[in-house]
């Protein structure tokens, strides 16, 4: 179903009237939000994370290796059914991940999972594991869109998946 204008200009006034707020919001803030210490963002200098789908046939110990020799400082390590970590194995095989990882010198700032949905199989498992290992981002697992059907069809079907 197509957006009327007068629905557009209506939405468009309300987001505009309500940026105010946010802004304010942002300027009670004592440092920028990238100034974090303990994230991919430290003095300063952004880290970059190695995607492990690129390494995927290497081992834990050999993909942190080949990582830090080409000179990145993380990997975003996959954690979904064809990753480095297999979900029905994150209590036993994301800590193993995670320490090789570390003993190259290198973090695990994010993980790219196959979550789309909170009442998933194994997501609370992937989430507390990597929440005990502090890793606190996560990639969600992606949803197609069908470019021959409007955005309401679409909607529709990702609801139902």
């Amino acid at each position: 179903m197509p957006v009327s204008r007068k629905n557009f200009i209506k939405s468009t006034a309300i987001a505009l009237a309500g940026m105010p707020l946010g802004l304010s919001a942002l300027a009670n803030v004592t440092k920028p939000p990238l100034a974090k210490t303990d994230g991919p963002v430290a003095d300063g200098k952004v880290s970059i994370s190695l995607f492990s789908k690129h390494l995927q046939w290497l081992n834990y110990k050999d993909m942190a290796a080949l990582a830090a020799e080409i000179g990145y400082d993380g990997i975003d390590l996959t954690v979904r059914a064809d990753g480095h970590v297999k979900p029905e194995r994150i209590k036993d095989d994301l800590p193993k991940a995670v320490e090789a990882i570390k003993q190259a010198g290198l973090n695990v700032y994010t993980i790219t999972t196959d979550i789309r949905d909170a009442d998933e199989k194994y997501t609370a498992d992937v989430l507390k594991t990597a929440a005990q290992l502090g890793i606190t981002n996560y990639r969600m697992g992606w949803y197609s869109y069908d470019a021959g059907l409007d955005t309401v069809a679409n909607l529709a079907i990702i609801k139902n998946v």
